[in-house]
């Protein structure tokens, strides 16, 4: 290992203090994952999501949905989590080491590492979100929401315009998805509606719950 460090040039050096450590931790973090330690850790609990939109819309109908899981919560790409800087550092120092020791100048091969780091960073979002998404479409058979009455937890654009969410509980589980609907109508936070139908995406459409008048005796 000493023969092996000094053998590198200082450029190699700095990056192989990146690479290493965060290659330990990655391996951990798998560890942790293959036992079941890691899948909702808080490593990613504080991960900025990019739809930036959902975040405000989700602020915004808090007191409808405070204190339940959600079990089909799609949040945008949460690109900057501790997993993916791991990734990013992994990535960049390794590639670097390869890239300079292959002979190219030390200012292209960090500058093409930097490049591969940040896209090692995107696809570790894209795969967990992708990962959370089959994870929670598989804990919940949507045939079973058909006909069941939800409740709007972020509006829902009228006729098929963008997806708002709805909470309902399915399958003894109090779950948070995604809802289109027909309605000429916005459905606005808090309004009840019935879930009519189930798209290839596991999308649910929904129609507002009509309110029957008391009949008079």
């Amino acid at each position: 290992m000493t023969l092996w460090w000094d053998s590198l040039t200082l450029v190699q050096q700095i990056m192989a203090l990146f690479a290493i450590p965060a290659t330990i931790i990655m391996i951990l973090q798998t560890l942790l994952l293959l036992f079941g330690l890691g899948s909702h850790g808080d490593a990613d609990a504080g991960g900025l999501d990019t739809h930036a939109g959902d975040i405000a819309e989700h602020d915004a109908g808090e007191s409808h949905g405070h204190g339940h899981h959600s079990g089909a919560h799609d949040g945008g790409l949460r690109i900057f989590t501790v997993r993916a800087f791991v990734a990013f550092f992994a990535i960049f120092g390794w590639l670097g080491i390869v890239l300079t020791e292959s002979g190219m100048g030390s200012t292209l091969a960090i500058m093409l590492s930097f490049i591969a780091g940040l896209a090692a960073m995107v696809g570790m979002a894209w795969f967990f979100k992708s990962a959370m998404k089959l994870q929670s479409a598989g804990n919940i058979d949507m045939r079973n929401c058909l006909g069941k009455s939800a409740t709007v937890y972020i509006p829902i654009p009228p006729n098929r315009q963008g997806k708002g969410k709805v909470n309902l509980t399915v399958q003894g589980r109090f779950s948070e998805m995604d809802a289109v609907t027909d309605s000429a109508a916005a459905l606005k936070t808090g309004s009840e509606v019935i879930i009519s139908s189930i798209l290839n995406n596991n999308t649910l459409c929904v129609e507002p719950r009509v309110a029957h008048p008391a009949m008079e005796g």
